[in-house]
């Protein structure tokens, strides 16, 4: 996947698809505090186990940037790269990306598709199943 400036800004207009999710965080200080990381874990598996995608982290429902400080892109990343290797099995690897649309940042991840069914605290091998497949 594409991470320059126009292709995000575009994803960002059109919203999320099967390939795509937002996904906002709350910081207090650097440290990322919601969602739960038990529900960032299952995003990841559930991606992994339909054919990979890319998850927008710090990016609202609606396609919003608020945009994130140095410290919290380090530890978001930071977070993002532990739960792949310690809430996902078989653990995936992700690669993560620093972005910028419009002045603002957000941590891209690119999630690749699995190769073994990923399960995750919440549940992710369940969500990633109802995912229809292009036969």
């Amino acid at each position: 996947m594409t991470f320059d400036e126009h292709e995000i800004r575009r994803r960002l207009r059109l919203g999320e698809d099967s390939r795509v999710g937002f996904k906002g965080f709350e910081f207090r200080g650097n440290r990322p505090m919601r969602p739960e990381r038990r529900s960032i874990a299952d995003e990841l598996a559930a991606f992994a186990n339909a054919r990979g995608g890319v998850m927008s982290c710090g990016v609202t429902d609606s396609g919003r940037v608020p945009g994130m400080t140095r410290g919290e892109m380090g530890a978001l990343e930071e977070l993002v790269v532990n739960l792949c290797t310690d809430a996902v099995r078989p653990s995936i690897e992700v690669t993560t990306c620093r972005a910028e649309a419009d002045g603002r940042t957000l941590l891209l991840v690119e999630v690749p598709p699995g190769y073994a069914l990923h399960e995750s605290p919440g549940g992710g091998r369940s969500a990633a199943l109802a995912v229809p497949s292009a036969g």
